[in-house]
């Protein structure tokens, strides 16, 4: 695949990308990134990616200088020349350290823009049509609303409690007494009670995503606290995110969602994402019409 690194394009491999010359970004976490796919040769919602790395750029302090019109300027021609018209892929953009002056916690210039291309793997087609099973795990992350690439939550849950449930992923909840459900390692979650469809509140708590404002836009919903304890009243879960898209959840911890099948709500949301790429594919902006 071909990335761009600090104002250089070319095969990944050999760009030196996120190394360990990246004090700050690789040994102390000053890294933030986001995640897109391509749909039909264009990135879907390109400008909202840009403006969230921005926006996290400038809640964690960073210094961008031309960093965001940088990648905005290389995402068209790694396009071309990762042939994105002709298979899509997922392109992660990252703001990461900078020079690093004494004492290695602080940066003396602006952060260093990336754009790392990789393959996309849409979600196998047994999930899709069956259902994600998550696993719970109490967890609340820091400086929730920046997409940082520390991941220790979800890999220490993908080596316990996704492994003890057989699951697919996990779902983080919160620490209080009567737990709230939070959001999941990579996506943001839905649930359904009595045809209303509710997620968790963008309070400072969860990284609300760029297709849960979709979601909302286009399906409706609320955002109010969703409690743990009323889990046995929902009907249907979904998962999303710019990745997966819109996708089922139908047990957690081992226990079915509803009757254990993917719902008609989910459906129905589902395929309104699915008309809006139909029409982002074909040349039209990234909306159901």
């Amino acid at each position: 695949m071909i990335s761009f690194h600090r104002g250089q394009i070319g095969p990944t491999e050999a760009l030196g990308m996120l190394g360990v010359d990246d004090i700050l970004g690789t040994l102390r976490g000053y890294r933030i990134f986001t995640t897109a796919r391509t749909a039909g040769g264009r990135l879907l919602d390109q400008v909202a990616h840009l403006q969230r790395i921005d926006a996290a750029a400038r809640v964690m302090g960073m210094t961008v200088g031309d960093g965001i019109e940088n990648m905005a300027s290389a995402i068209p021609l790694l396009l071309d020349a990762n042939d994105a018209g002709s298979h899509d892929v997922v392109m992660q953009l990252f703001l990461s350290g900078g020079e690093v002056v004494s004492g290695g916690m602080a940066s003396s210039g602006d952060a260093w823009p990336s754009v790392l291309v990789r393959p996309y793997h849409p979600v196998d087609d047994r999930l899709r049509e069956n259902g994600f099973h998550l696993a719970t795990m109490v967890h609340e992350r820091a400086f929730a609303a920046v997409k940082f690439t520390f991941y220790a939550a979800s890999v220490l849950a993908h080596h316990t409690v996704v492994r003890q449930h057989q699951a697919d992923d996990v779902l983080f909840l919160s620490q209080d007494s009567h737990p709230l459900v939070l959001e999941g390692s990579t996506f943001n979650v839905f649930v359904v009670k009595n045809g209303r469809v509710s997620t968790p509140p963008s309070d400072g708590r969860i990284l609300a995503g760029i297709t849960r404002r979709r979601v909302l836009e286009w399906v409706g919903g609320q955002e109010v606290e969703v409690s743990w304890d009323e889990r046995k009243e929902w009907d249907e879960v979904f998962l999303c995110s710019s990745v997966r898209g819109v996708v089922g959840v139908t047990r957690l911890d081992g226990e079915c969602i509803g009757n254990g099948q993917v719902g008609p709500v989910t459906k129905q949301v589902m395929a309104t994402m699915a008309t809006a790429l139909s029409r982002f594919v074909e040349g039209g902006d990234y909306h159901p019409g």
